[in-house]
């Protein structure tokens, strides 16, 4: 009884070691057959990106205050391999409202942008002011290198952040003008450059609550849509010579403009309702195709959309 106990465990001793052979011969050969699937404990933080073996991450806290929100931003570098933690760095930020963030990576340089209000006296008045204030955080040691104000305004204030580019479009009140600003981001001093300030007029007239202003960035070109009361107003401005207006046209459409992906041989492409459509910058003509099902991206190549 004891020698087929044995024989039968020298079988599957056996089995085992061919198919254990066999697995490493395959990846040896082949590469593993299996995805490598790590799981990383964050708790309360938020992926602001990742590079290489490192995340990066985010939280806010906020502590009591009675007379402005005072918020602390958490950032840290993680090693996703061990989740060793790298670095921890905190920027507080004060403000009337918990302050809009938005983040940009330049190789080893982090840059946190944050949109915040605050009032100030000014003889018997409160004046509401928009502050935007750009951090950079070097990654490889976690420690801030630079703090720099790039707007201060009473006005209402967009902030538009696209890779290594930021963009402020500043709207006064009672006016039908604009005021946008694009500023480079670099990895190496002063980290922000003013690249060039435009002022637009004859914009709207009024402009529109109910939707955003978007960027969309060409190799050259700025694609700038702004909402008014019953159209869309679309800007195509030369990002490389001073954002100079190239085009203008103001797009209207009886399903309502959702969304503007971007623009093709002066036409503009964007989604009306259930159909994808696009008007022509210099002709005016508009034409539209029906959508067959739900339309998640629109990618623009060579004249094609």
């Amino acid at each position: 009884m004891s020698g087929q106990l044995i024989r039968k465990a020298l079988l599957i001793a056996i089995i085992v070691l061919a198919l254990l052979n066999g697995y490493l011969a395959y990846m040896y050969i082949f590469g593993s057959p299996f995805p490598y699937i790590g799981t990383l404990i964050i708790g309360p933080y938020q992926l602001v990106t990742m590079r290489n073996n490192e995340i990066i991450l985010y939280s806010e806290y906020s502590p009591l205050s009675f007379r402005t929100l005072i918020t602390e931003i958490i950032i840290k570098g993680v090693n996703v391999i061990n989740g060793k933690t790298l670095w921890v760095t905190n920027v507080v930020s004060s403000s009337l409202i918990p302050p809009l963030i938005a983040f940009s990576l330049v190789n080893n340089d982090l840059f946190l942008i944050t949109y915040g209000q605050y009032i100030y006296h000014t003889g018997k008045w409160l004046i509401t002011e928009t502050t935007i204030n750009v951090t950079v955080i070097n990654t490889l040691m976690g420690n801030v290198i630079n703090s720099t104000v790039i707007a201060v305004t009473p006005y209402a204030t967009v902030l538009n952040v696209i890779s290594n580019h930021v963009y402020i479009m500043i709207l006064p009140p009672s006016t039908n003008s604009m005021i946008i600003t694009y500023y480079k981001l670099s990895d190496s001093p002063p980290y922000i450059t003013l690249a060039w300030n435009q002022t637009l007029t004859d914009v709207c007239g009024p402009y529109s609550t109910t939707g955003n202003i978007g960027i969309h960035e060409g190799t050259k070109y700025v694609l700038m849509t702004v909402p008014c009361n019953k159209t869309i107003h679309v800007y195509l401005l030369n990002r490389a010579s001073g954002g100079g207006v190239i085009r203008s046209i103001f797009i209207t459409s009886p399903s309502g403009v959702a969304r503007i992906y971007g623009v093709i041989n002066n036409t503009v492409i964007y989604l009306c309702g259930t159909r994808i459509c696009g008007t022509n910058m210099v002709t005016n003509e508009t034409w539209s195709i029906p959508i067959m099902g739900y339309l998640t991206s629109v990618t623009t190549y060579e004249g094609k959309a």
